[in-house]
């Protein structure tokens, strides 16, 4: 037989295991309590870098379809929930309208909505005086009051 059963028939034991136990239990309760503590820390802080992600644009470039007459066109997109203003857009480190393959006919956009494209238009391909990859960079502002800066390289 083990000796646990009669050490606990003691009133005294039995009384200072009782209060061992309920020691450890408040431990692992504050152990707990300082755990969730934690986790609802973290968690305010990502609805922090949530809301201000939601104030923000996010501008990105493609190029589309080409062919030798119409030449296609530099699409800029803003997928965030912000709108973004005073727009540049930079291609091979000259402002848009400085580059000699786009048509000369348009002025350049200083604002985009959220969710929303404009597009410059390339002039034929027979005309380009350069060729792909295109360095591009777009710079903008936006309700976060962080600079936005995008870069990529494009080719066809």
């Amino acid at each position: 037989m083990s000796p646990a059963p009669g050490w606990f028939s003691d009133p005294a034991n039995a009384a200072f295991s009782a209060f061992a136990i309920a020691i450890l239990s408040l431990g692992v309760s504050a152990l707990a309590f300082l755990n969730s503590r934690k986790a609802i820390k973290i968690e305010e802080a990502r609805e922090r870098d949530r809301i201000a992600q939601s104030g923000k644009a996010n501008l990105v470039a493609r190029l589309s379809n080409y062919d030798d007459y119409n030449g296609g066109a530099l699409i800029v997109e803003n997928l965030g929930s912000s709108s973004a203003n005073n727009i540049k857009v930079e291609m091979d480190k000259r402002p848009i309208s400085k580059h000699p393959d786009f048509r000369r006919d348009f002025k350049e956009v200083k604002y985009v909505g959220a969710n929303s494209s404009f597009s410059y238009k390339f002039g034929g391909m027979f005309l380009w005086k350069s060729k792909p990859p295109f360095k591009i960079e777009i710079t903008w502002e936006d309700d976060s009051g962080e600079p936005g800066n995008y870069r990529t390289t494009l080719t066809m």
